[in-house]
């Protein structure tokens, strides 16, 4: 088994796949635990279909994209709170209670409400686990996994992870100042944040708006125009 905690981990973690467990009662959750021992616990809802539904209202009838949206929206609800939420626990604390009873990762689809938005687009967020692997998957290979493991019909992942931590690294924010012609003790502040995990490039958050900032004072100060007041951009 893959530790993610250790401070650098070369592997493969392998097994079945097991649906989070049914149950009504956080006293079901304990008593099905057992189950989730040595498999990926599927977490996020199976989206019964990864159609936009710009894409549903060009070729559906009307009665069948209402018929369709209220079919899904009952199918979401049923999964989280009537199975995740039973459970009496959120977030990383339901997350810990897997890995405690030896689950060896869980596996989500963050397709947000009320379903996809785009053809091939999902969300990728930062993870909740902190000592096993969390998979993220599109919406198309999610679907496929839960309905194999659904109907028994022995669906297996093999994670080939190497992590490597290497503490903490120096870090900086670049900012830029234009010095105001009439009041340079007031400012006008441009600034955005980086938001971006290892998953994401950091090119548009907030890479792009970064650029953009430097590139407005930059443009200022080449044709000689300076402002009132100070102008200071960065992140």
């Amino acid at each position: 088994m893959l530790s993610t905690s250790s401070p650098g981990t070369k592997g493969t973690v392998e097994g079945p796949v097991v649906l989070f467990p049914k149950i009504q009662s956080a006293a079901e959750f304990d008593a099905a635990l057992p189950q989730v021992a040595g498999k990926f616990v599927l977490f996020s809802f199976p989206w019964p279909t990864c159609r936009p539904d710009a894409n549903w209202k060009e070729f559906a009838t009307p009665e069948s994209l209402e018929r369709m949206q209220k079919e899904r929206k009952d199918a979401f609800d049923a999964w989280y709170a009537g199975r995740l939420r039973k459970s009496g626990l959120r977030g990383p604390a339901l997350v810990k209670r897997l890995a405690e009873a030896g689950a060896l990762g869980i596996v989500t689809s963050l397709v947000p409400p009320p379903g996809p938005l785009g053809w091939g687009t999902y969300k990728i967020s930062t993870t909740i686990a902190e000592n096993i692997p969390e998979l993220g998957l599109g919406c198309e290979d999610y679907g496929l996994v839960f309905r194999l493991a659904e109907n028994n019909q022995g669906a297996i992942l093999r994670v080939n992870a190497d992590a490597e931590f290497k503490g903490e690294v120096p870090v900086s924010n670049v900012i830029a100042e234009l010095r105001g012609a009439e009041k340079p003790n007031e400012y006008v502040v441009l600034s955005g944040h980086f938001d971006s995990w290892d998953p994401a490039s950091g090119a548009t958050d907030n890479g792009s708006a970064t650029v953009m900032m430097l590139e407005a004072m930059r443009i200022l100060d080449a044709v000689h125009r300076k402002p009132k007041l100070t102008m200071v951009g960065g992140d």
